[in-house]
């Protein structure tokens, strides 16, 4: 088999090839006039002699030069579902009726009906088959599809989208369901167990973290809790609706909106009242613990005592629609507004008045610094205007333009367009931007950017949360909830010892940070070493203080490959990895 991995779009028709891994993508197939423009896609296979093959509408075709090339299959039967087997086995299902060819697609034999209406198939290595239904879960057939029997043991729901089999022989079963999204099986069917870690599959659309570092991840399906960083999730059974939004008060209290209302709990998620009659897209609190929401509504509401009573505050002023709000720590609160010749608005008087600022245009997101540095963006384009950042350092009087780098398109056919989702402030100051063609992260307050995809499961990102350790969480469209260990806090005092962070991007490929912190002060030796051990850079050397450092590290002169960090500091050394890229 070689290392070409193949897609295909289902209602564009499109079969695209990736021979770098899926760093990029090319359009194989162009249609004649004798066939459909844009046929509807199925399902794509590659058989043990690299041949490829697709089910479009009815036909199927075959490529056998890596997909420069295709050809219609004439004596294919017609249907929907397409799957591989050892000896070169070819299988389709057409509705109940189960077909297969052992000469790459030229002549069919028809098999037994399969008993249930199938929505996928698979092919262990021993050629026995198996089907996944919508309705009555996993058939599976020894003889060749003579006879079909059921293998449903462990599996908590019978509503199969998909099969697939592992080079050990290992079968997986994906749901469609909300209680059960992925299963395994490791003798043949015989039993499953559920593998995913809790999460249904839908996306993971807000994030917050509560007290004790509970993570809560708001989805279509419900309301899910974790309390061991993520590893294991677990549906909220008090939270009695589908969660829209999710903020948190640093007292611990928890705000969760539904489609129609928001509630609160102060128990840390075990218990939910009613507390608004309006859905929150935005929260923020002031020194004197008085709270402001925007709402889904477009109004501004203050609340004095946790959320207990609520008074609106906005007056009218909006001229689009409201989309967040912070305070600094000098209580002035900033709206974001998008809309014609809107933006952010600014109240120093507890929202009683507001005042547009000007330089900030459809602003959708923002968020403010240690340093009262407040960020607003654009988080999509907008009459050909495309994403931007502002950001202001005097309560907003003046605002200074970013321009965000646009990542390349995940397929060469990005339906969805680039987006912003979220926005964040980490440890150090340091900006996290969620899009929907994965992570940007700055440490220079927006001047330059950097892609931090590492450790994601899917780069169409939705949502962001940090928790008290530093630990950040990411919400994405289809891999449920990724944890990054990257931003832990060093904390300036409370080091007992010396610690040395992982350089910040890894891989990187023009510039890097490194960070460490010294429990007392010390002589320190910090230098870059390449694979061999030979130092390439003295970067740091001579006597310093107690406290956090960080080093800005320019790679673009080092040539591609693997490279070390040694830390020394008296009798200690402390030595990471780091890796250039082009």
């Amino acid at each position: 088999m070689n290392s070409h991995n193949f897609s295909g779009n289902d209602s564009w028709g499109i079969v695209l090839r990736s021979i770098d891994y899926g760093d990029s993508w090319t359009a194989l197939n162009s249609w004649d006039a004798t066939e459909p423009s844009f046929p509807y896609l199925w399902k794509l296979a590659v058989s043990e002699n690299d041949d490829v093959l697709f089910k479009a509408n009815d036909s199927l075709y075959r490529s056998t030069d890596n997909g420069d090339s295709w050809m219609l299959l004439d004596t294919a039967p017609t249907g929907t579902l397409l799957s591989t087997g050892p000896n070169g086995a070819l299988f389709v299902i057409s509705a109940q009726n189960f077909y297969r060819s052992h000469d790459n697609g030229d002549t069919w034999v028809q098999l037994s009906s399969v008993p249930s209406v199938p929505s996928c198939v698979a092919v262990d290595n021993n050629g026995d088959l198996y089907v996944g239904t919508d309705s009555t879960g996993i058939f599976r057939s020894v003889n060749g599809g003579s006879t079909w029997a059921t293998v449903n043991d462990g599996l908590t729901s019978v509503l199969i989208a998909s099969l697939v089999v592992n080079a050990a022989g290992d079968l997986f079963a994906g749901s469609r369901s909300n209680n059960g999204t992925a299963f395994r099986s490791i003798n043949a069917g015989d039993s499953w167990q559920r593998i995913d870690n809790g999460l249904t599959v839908d996306p993971v659309g807000t994030l917050v973290v509560g007290e004790q570092n509970k993570l809560f991840a708001g989805k279509l399906s419900g309301l899910f809790y974790s309390e061991d960083g993520g590893d294991e999730f677990h549906r909220d059974m008090g939270f009695p609706s589908t969660p829209y939004s999710l903020f948190t008060h640093s007292n611990g209290t928890l705000y969760a909106s539904s489609y129609w209302e928001t509630f609160r709990s102060l128990d840390n998620g075990i218990t939910w009242e009613v507390s608004l009659q309006s859905v929150i897209i935005s929260l923020a609190a002031n020194s004197s613990d008085h709270i402001f929401v925007a709402t889904q509504d477009g109004r501004i509401y203050r609340s004095t005592n946790m959320g207990s009573t609520w008074v609106e505050v906005d007056n009218g002023f909006l001229c689009g629609t409201l989309r967040s709000l912070v305070i600094n720590s000098e209580d002035v609160i900033f709206a974001s507004v998008s809309g014609s010749n809107c933006g952010v608005h600014v109240s120093v008087d507890n929202g009683e008045s507001w005042e547009l600022t000007a330089g900030s245009n459809y602003a959708h997101f923002s968020v403010v610094n240690s340093n009262d540095v407040v960020f607003a963006m654009r988080a999509y384009e907008i009459m050909g205007e495309s994403v931007m950042m502002y950001r202001t350092t005097d309560n907003g009087n003046t605002w200074t333009q970013i321009a965000l780098p646009t990542p390349p398109a995940l397929l060469p056919f990005d339906f969805n367009g680039y987006s912003v989702n979220a926005l964040k402030v980490l440890s150090g100051d340091r900006l996290l931007v969620a899009t929907s063609r994965g992570l940007l992260l700055s440490e220079d307050d927006g001047d330059t950017w950097s892609e931090f995809n590492e450790g994601l499961g899917d780069l169409a990102t939705q949502s962001l949360a940090t928790d008290q350790l530093g630990r950040v969480y990411v919400g994405t469209c289809g891999n449920g909830v990724s944890r990054l260990d990257h931003f832990v806090a060093v904390a300036e005092t409370s080091a007992t010892h010396t610690l040395l962070e992982q350089n910040m991007p890894n891989p990187c490929t023009h510039s890097t940070t490194i960070r460490y912190a010294l429990p007392t002060s010390t002589m320190v030796d910090l230098s870059l070493l390449d694979a061999s051990g030979r130092t390439v850079a003295v970067l740091r050397s001579g006597l310093e203080g107690a406290g956090a450092r960080s080093v800005q590290v320019d790679v673009s002169d080092l040539a591609d490959g693997t490279y070390f960090y040694r830390l020394r500091t008296g009798e200690r050394v402390e030595t990471r990895k780091m890796v250039v890229v082009p």
